[in-house]
């Protein structure tokens, strides 16, 4: 005898990962939105300015880890 039968309701992983996805891009588009309001009076020489120097400084480090790899005492 049977007391518990098992629900025929479940819904389908496809649809709980459309679900999910949906979720993440919609927070995905909401971030890149109040970042491209908070940037777009600032000119466009300082960002090229701002990017080079982070560039730059990523390099740097970059670089300090191959040569510290290799020479290391």
């Amino acid at each position: 005898m049977k007391l518990f039968n098992k629900r025929e309701t479940e819904i389908p992983q496809d649809a709980i990962a459309r679900k999910i996805a949906g979720k993440i891009l919609n927070n995905q588009r909401r971030i890149a939105n109040k970042i491209n309001d908070r940037f777009k009076n600032v000119p466009a020489r300082n960002l090229i300015v701002v990017l080079a120097a982070v560039s730059a400084s990523f390099g740097i480090y970059c670089f300090y880890l191959i040569i510290n790899a290799f020479f290391k005492q």
